[in-house]
C-alpha cells in the first residue's frame, strides 16, 4: 500500500470505486500525524466494506461516509511559529489544505419537508422555479406532487396584475410558472426571450421558430386533411416589421395527426372537442397577450421614467459646468435647425445616444463622479469645438446680411450715377469683394453697422467699373471669330463695353437643369406671349420649347441663370442665406416644378450663355434693310421701330402694295426667321414704308382690341404693369416683374412704409420707380398681315 495524506476528502461529484479490497485506500501512519486507534479501526472498517451506490441510497451512502469521517482535532496556533504551523500537544504540524468546502445551506435538503415546504410557501413562483434548478435534490423535491402546496401558496403571494389568469387545467403549476417568469427558449435554451408564444404556450427564439413552424398559408383550403388542422391545431400570430404571420408547429401537427390515426372512437367527436379547445385556448390568449402588453409598456414606462431621470439629472450637471450654449446647439442641429451655418448633423450624435446617458439605470452622484462625468464632459468639448466653428461662421453670415441689406440702399442713393439697367454686380458678388470681404471676416465679435456699410461701398465705385470690364472681357469670349469683326471691331473688351448694347450681340440660355448647380431658365409661353415664364423643364435646352429665346442688351446681362441659383442641400434645409432669397419671381408650374422660394442670388456668371450666331447674323441683314450701320444699338433700334417683311418667305418677291404678306417687327423678324427657316443664310428682309409701318402698328392695336376687348396696356395706366420699385433694385424683396401703381402701393405699404407720401406725391429730384424693364424684352405686338408698299432705308449704310 502507497502511503497518502493525514487527511482524505471526497468530491460528491467523482465516482466511487468500491469493488475490490485490492482498490481501496487506507490510513498510513506517518511521524508528524498522531492517530488513535478508534480512528485507525474505523478506517480499517469502512476500507473492509463493499459499497453499491445506486441511484436510490446515493445520499445514504454520502451521508454515512460525512458522518464516519474521523474529526480533526482544533489546533492552536502558536503566534511565535510562523505562517502555516501550527502546536498540537506541543508539536509543530503542517496546515492542512482543504480543495473545496460545502455551502452553509448543503444540509438544506435533509431538513423535515414540512419545514421546508413552510419555508418555501413566502415565496413567490419564479423563485421556487430557479430553486428548484439548483441541484437535483432541489428538483426532486419540489417537482414532486406532494409540493403542490407550495406551488398553489407561491402563487397565492403573486399580487393582482403579475399573473395573467389562474393556471389553465390542461398545465401543471411548474409549467405555467415556466412559461411566465423564465425567459428562456423552451426548443434550444437560448436567453433573454421576452416574447412568448400564448397559443403555443411556449417561447420560442427566432432561428427555433423559423426552423420548427408550419406557416398557415402552407395548408390548403380544399384539402380535408388540411382544413381539420386548421380547426383543430393551435396557431399564433405574430406581427414582425408590419407583416402578420401566422403559423402552427410541426411537432403538433405531427402529434395530431397520430393521435388521428390511432383514434378508436367517434372521430366527429374528438374534432369537435379539439375545435373547442382550441377556440378556449385562442380566447386565453387573447386575454394574456392583453396582460403580456400591458406589462410590456409598463415596464418599458418604469425604464423611460429612469432614462428620463437619468438625462434630467445629467443635464442638470452639464448646466452647472457651463454647457449650457452647447446644449442649445445640440437641439438646433438635431431638432429646431435654427442658427445653423454648415450641416454638422453628420459630426455630432445626440446626448441621449450616448451609452452613459441613455442606459435605464438609476444615477447617483458616486456614480456621475466616478464613470460618467469624464465621457459625458469630453463629449461636450467635442460640440463646444464645432458649436465655436457655427458661431464664426453665425457671425459672419450676419455681417453679410447687413451688408445685403445695405446693397439696396446704396443703390437706391446712387440712382444718377447707376440708372436702372446698368450693369452692376450682384449683391452675392458685393458681399465675396475683398473689400468687403475682409470687413466680414474681421477679428471680434461687433455686428457690422449700416451707415459703416455704406461708407465702404462709397470707396468701391472703382472697383465696379473693374468688375464691369472683366466681365465685358469674359462675355466677349463667347463670340466666335466669324462675328468679332462685325459687332466687336476694334473696341478692346476689357476697357469699353460699348459692344454689349449693340443689336448685333444676341445670346441664348443654353440651360440644362441636370446640369447641377446652375440657375433657372426663361422660356416662351405660346399661351401668354407678352410674358415669358421660368422653366424646369429637365434635359433639353430652353429654346426648344416654343419661340427662340433670342435676348439682347440688357435683358442678357440680367438673365435669372447668370444671377439666380438653386441652392445647396444644406442651405434649403438649414434655411440658410434667406437674405438672398428670391420674391416674386414667375415661374411655370408644369411637371411639380418648385416653388420660387428654392432660388437664390448668385455670383454673376455666363456659364449658361452662347452667343446665336445665327440670330446675330439676322439682326445684321435687318440693320442692312433698314439702312442702319452694323454698330447700332438695341437703344436705336427700338427707337427706329421699323416693320419688316421676311422675304423667304414671300419666295423673294418684294413689297409691291399688291401681295398680302405678315408684317413683323425686328425682334419677332428675327425669331420668325430661327424658328421658320432655321436661321437660314439665304433669309432676307425689306422694310416697308413709315406710312405702311403706322397703318400696321394701327391694325396690331385693333387686332388686340378684337381679342382681349381693351385698347393695348399704355405706360401710366394705374392697372398696367409697368412700374419697377428702385428702393430694393438687387433687394430680397425685389419684385421680379413689372408692377401696376395699385401694385406698387402694396408693396411701398409691407416694405416701405415711410415712402409711401412720396409715391402719392413724389418730391423733386426722388428716384423711387421707373418704367425701365431691364430684365424682360419689349412686349411685342400680336402678328397682323397687310399689303404694303417697299419703303427707304432711313439712313444710308
Amino acid at each position: 500500500m502507497s502511503p497518502t495524506s493525514n487527511t482524505s476528502e471526497l468530491d460528491p461529484d467523482a465516482s466511487i470505486p468500491l469493488t475490490s479490497q485490492k482498490t481501496q485506500e487506507t490510513i498510513q501512519e506517518t511521524p508528524s500525524t498522531q492517530v488513535s486507534n478508534t480512528e485507525t479501526n474505523s478506517e480499517a472498517d469502512t476500507g473492509s466494506q463493499r459499497l453499491k451506490i445506486t441511484a436510490s441510497n446515493g445520499l445514504t451512502a454520502l451521508k454515512k461516509l460525512v458522518v464516519t469521517e474521523p474529526k480533526k482535532k482544533r489546533v492552536k496556533r502558536d503566534k511565535s511559529f510562523g505562517q502555516g504551523s501550527n502546536e498540537v500537544s506541543g508539536s509543530s504540524v503542517k496546515p492542512i489544505k482543504r480543495t473545496g468546502s460545502h455551502g452553509k445551506l448543503a444540509m438544506l435538503p435533509s431538513l423535515p419537508l414540512d419545514i421546508l415546504f413552510e419555508i418555501f410557501g413566502h415565496l413567490s413562483p419564479a423563485d421556487i422555479l430557479h430553486l428548484s434548478r439548483t441541484t437535483k435534490s432541489f428538483r426532486r423535491v419540489l417537482l414532486n406532487k406532494s409540493a403542490i402546496s407550495v406551488w398553489k401558496a407561491a402563487f397565492g403571494n403573486l399580487q393582482e396584475d403579475e399573473a395573467p389568469t389562474p393556471c389553465p387545467e390542461e398545465l401543471s403549476l411548474p409549467v405555467w410558472a415556466n412559461l411566465l417568469f423564465s425567459p428562456h427558449c423552451h426548443s434550444c435554451s437560448a436567453s433573454n426571450i421576452r416574447s412568448i408564444e400564448w397559443t403555443l404556450r411556449m417561447r420560442l427564439c427566432g432561428k427555433c421558430t423559423k426552423a420548427q413552424s408550419i406557416p398557415q398559408k402552407k395548408f390548403k383550403k380544399e384539402v380535408k386533411l388540411d382544413i381539420i388542422l386548421l380547426r383543430c391545431l393551435p396557431f399564433q400570430r405574430r406581427v414582425k416589421d408590419g407583416k402578420t404571420n401566422t403559423y402552427c408547429l410541426k411537432s403538433h401537427k405531427e402529434a395530431f395527426i397520430k393521435e388521428l390515426d390511432n383514434l378508436v372512437g367517434d372521430r366527429n367527436k374528438f374534432i369537435a372537442d379539439r375545435t373547442s379547445e382550441m377556440k378556449a385556448r385562442a380566447e386565453h390568449a387573447e386575454v394574456c397577450e392583453a396582460w403580456s402588453d400591458r406589462l410590456a409598456e409598463e415596464r418599458e414606462s418604469a425604464l423611460e421614467d429612469i432614462r428620463d431621470e437619468r438625462r434630467y439629472f445629467i443635464t442638470e450637471r452639464l448646466y452647472e459646468l457651463g454647457y449650457a450654449p452647447e446644449l442649445k446647439f445640440l437641439d438646433d442641429v438635431h431638432f429646431t435647425k435654427r442658427d445653423l451655418v454648415a450641416p454638422l448633423d453628420y459630426d455630432l450624435e445626440m446626448l441621449t445616444d450616448l451609452e452613459e446617458v441613455r442606459v435605464a439605470k438609476p444615477i447617483t452622484e458616486r456614480i456621475w463622479n466616478g464613470r460618467v462625468k469624464d465621457k459625458v464632459v469630453d463629449f461636450m468639448e467635442i460640440v463646444k469645438y464645432f458649436r465655436e466653428i457655427n458661431d464664426r461662421k453665425l457671425l459672419m453670415q450676419r455681417r453679410r446680411e447687413e451688408v445685403a441689406k445695405a446693397w439696396p440702399v446704396w443703390l437706391a442713393g446712387q440712382a444718377q450715377r447707376y440708372p436702372p439697367g446698368y450693369f452692376l454686380p450682384t449683391v452675392r458678388d458685393i458681399a465675396e469683394h475683398p473689400i468687403l470681404k475682409a470687413q466680414i471676416e474681421k477679428d471680434g465679435e461687433a455686428a457690422l453697422s449700416q451707415p459703416d456699410i455704406l461708407g465702404v461701398l462709397d470707396t468701391m465705385h472703382d472697383a465696379i467699373e473693374a468688375w464691369r470690364k472683366e466681365k465685358s472681357a469674359l462675355l466677349s469670349s463667347l463670340v466666335p471669330e466669324g462675328s468679332r469683326a462685325d459687332l466687336i471691331g476694334d473696341l478692346n473688351p476689357a476697357e469699353n463695353l460699348e459692344w454689349m448694347e449693340r443689336a448685333m450681340a444676341v445670346f441664348n440660355c443654353n440651360k440644362r437643369l441636370e446640369e447641377y448647380p446652375a440657375g433657372p431658365s426663361i422660356v416662351y409661353n405660346p399661351d401668354k406671349p407678352h410674358e415669358e415664364y421660368l422653366t424646369y423643364r429637365q434635359g433639353q435646352p430652353a429654346r426648344s420649347y416654343g419661340e427662340p429665346t433670342c435676348m439682347w442688351f440688357p435683358t442678357y446681362l440680367h438673365h435669372p441663370s447668370s444671377r439666380l441659383a438653386y441652392p445647396d442641400w444644406w442651405e434649403a434645409r438649414y434655411h440658410v442665406n434667406e437674405f438672398f432669397k428670391v420674391e416674386g419671381m414667375p415661374i411655370e408650374g408644369i411637371e411639380g416644378a418648385p416653388g420660387n422660394e428654392k432660388l437664390r442670388r448668385a455670383k454673376w456668371n455666363c456659364d449658361q450663355l452662347v452667343f446665336d450666331e445665327k440670330a446675330s447674323g439676322l439682326v445684321k441683314r435687318i440693320l442692312e434693310a433698314c439702312g442702319m450701320p452694323v454698330t447700332a444699338t438695341v437703344k436705336e433700334l427700338d427707337a427706329a421701330d421699323p416693320r419688316l417683311v421676311c422675304l423667304k418667305c414671300t419666295h423673294g418677291k418684294k413689297c409691291d402694295g399688291e401681295r398680302r404678306v405678315s408684317v413683323l417687327t425686328w425682334r419677332k423678324a428675327v425669331k420668325h426667321a430661327l424658328k421658320s427657316h432655321w436661321g437660314s443664310n439665304t433669309s432676307r428682309f425689306e422694310r416697308i414704308s413709315d406710312s405702311d409701318a403706322q397703318k400696321a402698328r394701327e391694325l396690331e392695336a385693333a387686332e388686340y382690341r378684337t381679342r382681349h376687348g381693351g385698347d393695348p396696356p399704355k405706360v401710366g395706366d394705374a392697372k398696367t404693369p409697368h412700374l419697377r420699385c428702385l428702393l430694393c433694385r438687387d433687394g430680397r424683396h425685389e419684385p421680379m416683374k413689372p408692377l401696376s401703381f395699385i401694385e406698387m402701393r402694396f408693396h411701398f405699404v409691407r416694405h416701405h412704409r415711410a415712402s409711401l407720401k412720396e409715391l402719392d406725391d413724389p418730391q423733386p429730384g426722388s428716384l423711387l420707380t421707373t418704367t425701365e424693364v431691364w430684365d424682360k424684352p419689349p412686349t411685342q405686338p400680336i402678328l397682323i398681315q397687310m399689303v404694303p408698299k417697299k419703303g427707304r432705308p432711313t439712313t444710308k449704310q
